[in-house]
């Protein structure tokens, strides 16, 4: 398909994946002419364009506010970070979330394929010959399509079941529980053929249900063909309620893929990056979409939308069907190889220069493989004095005589600013470090005690947002927080 011939999925850089950003739903919201226009008289509408925050306006300022995005092959990860804690983590969380979303896409295949089923079993019984009652043909036609809407609403909790325990699921009990609300309610008000009993069940096997038979007992059999055409409404609620499911099923996408001309990541959990085209069939409710981006359908009925879908879910589950299996395999590759130089190999290398040190908790800060990678690219990039040092084993890099020179104390002051960001944006499990623990951070990648001197100091300014880096942080640590 033609999906499949565009830029191939690639994975959000890290640095993108902890940055939320989240859009409003345009379809609850008006623009700002449009709501001008339906003001009566002109003079009335006194909102501004500039003022008037519309979702498409709040949508604009959010696409704008990372533009495009920056990411990567599978194979490029290899190269980009250097880690083989963090490479073995990225890939485990590909193939962890690819099963997830390839668990979704089943789901909704079976429930596509049922439906599209009883539409043709719908369209068999309409244009059957065999009633001579058109009322009594277009209940037992409807009763037909409850009977097996039922029947898959039976099969959607036993399936969901395993997708509702993966750590991946994004509110799905929820989902289920409103669906079952949702189809609980229309059964509260009408009365059912005792047949279909056993399959309502199924789904709510101790709600008390009124049935056609008490309904004749008491009222007689001319009531009958009014209590038919009640029934045949219920039909059409229990379609509403397959079809939002369907959408909140395919919403699940939504927290873990982005276009690569905006970031969408309404909870920080984005690591997908797929062609635009692909992101405007998805159809999400918040998207960050403009109008002018939605695909539109026209009058066509829901069915046949959901077998439009089903063509391009398929072409999505060969995707990442795709996706898993080169993420399994590098992650196999990983387990063979050796672990290179990282954070805790140089937290070894200090621990042995200071036994008496408490490390503890640092250990346990590093031992988060995100941490692990930005700590050691910051020692390859900006602090590759210390990790020389440690790495050709001449002597300690831990002068605390160095003397305290401009350079010296601006370098300090800027690894202090890293790691009180680092920590910020990982707590790693941390509610808060300890003020002797910052010092011992702090000591592992310094070279003098001058800063110690005024720590207390320079965690306020950071925390009022007041802290003061040198001119060259950006240069040598800016960019370890945004691949």
């Amino acid at each position: 398909m033609e999906l499949l011939t565009e830029k191939p999925v690639r994975i959000l850089a890290q640095g993108l994946t902890d940055s939320k950003n989240e859009f409003k739903n345009i379809e609850f919201d008006l623009p700002f002419f449009e709501m001008k226009q339906l003001s009566q008289e002109e003079d009335t509408f006194q909102i501004t364009q500039k003022d008037y925050n519309s979702a498409e306006i709040f949508n604009q300022e959010r696409r704008n506010r990372f533009g495009s995005v920056k990411a990567y092959s599978l194979k490029d990860i290899l190269k980009v970070y250097q880690t083989k804690a963090f490479k073995m983590y990225k890939m485990s969380q590909v193939v962890s979330v690819s099963e997830y979303l390839l668990k979704v896409l089943k789901l909704l295949e079976i429930v596509n394929k049922t439906l599209i089923r009883i539409d043709r079993d719908s369209k068999a019984i309409s244009k059957s010959k065999d009633f001579k009652d058109k009322n009594e043909k277009e209940f037992v036609r409807s009763k037909t399509v409850v009977a097996e809407l039922f029947e898959l609403f039976s099969r959607i909790i036993l399936m969901i079941s395993d997708l509702q325990t993966d750590e991946n699921n994004v509110g799905l009990d929820a989902i289920i529980e409103d669906m079952k609300e949702y189809i609980r309610l229309p059964l509260s008000i009408h009365y059912v053929p005792d047949e279909l009993v056993k399959k309502i069940s199924t789904v709510f096997p101790c709600l008390p249900l009124s049935k056609f038979s008490e309904l004749e007992k008491t009222r007689g059999k001319n009531i009958l063909p009014k209590a038919w055409n009640e029934f045949c409404q219920m039909e059409e609620k229990l379609f509403r309620v397959i079809f939002l499911f369907i959408e909140n099923m395919i919403n699940q996408f939504s927290y873990y893929v982005t276009p690569e001309q905006f970031l969408n990541n309404p909870l920080g959990k984005t690591i997908f990056v797929i062609p635009m085209s692909m992101y405007k069939m998805f159809n999400f409710n918040n998207s960050g979409l403009y109008r002018k981006e939605v695909i539109k359908y026209g009058e066509v009925s829901k069915i046949e939308i959901n077998k439009k879908n089903q063509d391009f879910l398929s072409t999505v589950e060969i995707v990442f069907n795709s996706i898993h299996d080169e993420a399994e395999k590098i992650r196999e590759e990983l387990e063979k190889e050796s672990d290179d130089f990282d954070a805790l190999k140089f937290l070894a290398a200090y621990e042995k220069r200071y036994p008496q040190e408490k490390s503890e908790k640092i250990k346990q800060f590093l031992s988060n493989p995100i941490i692990d990678e930005r700590v050691t690219n910051m020692l390859y990039s900006a602090r590759m004095d210390l990790m020389s040092v440690v790495l050709h084993g001449i002597e300690t890099p831990w002068f605390k005589e160095m003397p305290a020179t401009v350079e010296v104390k601006d370098l300090d002051k800027d690894t202090l600013f890293f790691l009180l960001q680092l920590y910020t944006l990982y707590p790693s499990g941390l509610k808060k470090f300890p003020q002797a623990e910052i010092w011992r951070v702090f000591n592992l990648f310094s070279y003098s005690k001058q800063i110690i001197k005024c720590m207390n100091w320079h965690v306020k300014n950071y925390e009022k947002d007041s802290y003061t880096i040198s001119g060259q942080y950006d240069a040598k640590f800016g960019s370890i927080l945004t691949v």
